[in-house]
């Protein structure tokens, strides 16, 4: 998705995304280190495709639990 970065909904539907699939991971984490973990995971992932990550990876189905 072209310029996902200054889209809001965007940027908060990858950091939903994010935390959908970390919570799929066994609970090794207190809250306040998840919550830090998930932070630092979508920085990573802002910071490392500007283009958008359906440029280099086929679409990823995440739904809800």
């Amino acid at each position: 998705m072209l310029n996902w970065r200054q889209k809001s909904t965007t940027r908060s539907q990858l950091k939903l995304a994010i935390e959908d699939v970390l919570n799929t991971l066994p609970a090794a984490y207190d809250r306040p280190l998840y919550a830090q973990k998930c932070s630092a995971l979508f920085e990573q992932v802002y910071e490392s495709y500007p283009s958008g990550i359906r440029a280099c990876m086929p679409p990823l189905r995440l739904g809800r639990r």
